[in-house]
């Protein structure tokens, strides 16, 4: 967890990294079907030979591109780089792709990139270009899953709806509250990520969700 101290019992920083095969084996160990997201980090100097080499790990590992599966794991890619899901498209079957979406403001920059307010409104513009590009190749279903904010989930509640209408599967991040988790609970959205399970889970099992 951000900022959490690690036991030294643990080791130093350089030995907590843990790989994807590692991630994969223990997966493989649970005894039961599981789901496995990766989300692809953007942007890279690699540019897209980081979906190429996770391909590659992948198919190492006896991954079937056609089912996405690893054995008992079921894997979906993740990105808000719409370069990044448009390339994973030409390998994986859009069921398996999720485009992440956010509602991006300059303000919602400030405090993460040290720029003046130009260059920052520059940013802010390309980021927004982006999000419209990754809402195309989900209304073009290049994608069989929206991945939105919760904070795009808000505004755009309208589009959500029409999305799941469309038979569009939705994973909402990052979803907290009390309020929020009842939002996607009423819209009927099927996942979501949250940094609270325990509670999340008490909350739906009082009140049965229709898609979660």
């Amino acid at each position: 967890w951000r900022g959490a101290a690690i036991p030294p019992e643990y080791g130093g920083i350089a030995e907590q990294l843990l790989t994807l095969d590692d991630l994969l084996g223990i997966l493989r160990g649970a005894g039961r079907d599981l789901d496995l997201a990766i989300e692809l980090k953007h942007p890279s100097p690699f540019g897209q030979q980081l979906e190429d080499e996770l391909l590659e790990n992948l198919m190492a590992e006896g991954w079937d591109p056609e089912t996405s599966r690893v054995g008992n794991v079921t894997v979906t890619f993740m990105s808000f780089h719409p370069d990044a899901v448009r390339h994973l498209n030409d390998h994986v079957p859009a069921e398996y792709l999720c485009q992440l979406l956010d509602d991006v403001q300059a303000e919602d920059l400030k405090d993460s990139v040290f720029l003046g307010p130009l260059a920052l409104g520059a940013v802010a513009t390309l980021v927004r270009r982006a999000m419209h590009e990754g809402e195309l190749l989900v209304a073009e279903r290049r994608v069989g899953i929206a991945g939105p904010g919760v904070a795009y989930v808000r505004p755009h509640e309208g589009r959500v709806r029409r999305w799941l209408q469309d038979g569009m599967r939705l994973r909402v991040w990052t979803v907290d509250s009390p309020a929020d988790v009842e939002l996607c609970r009423e819209l009927g959205v099927q996942e979501i990520t949250t940094n609270r399970p325990a509670g999340v889970r008490r909350q739906l099992e009082r009140a049965p969700a229709a898609g979660l």
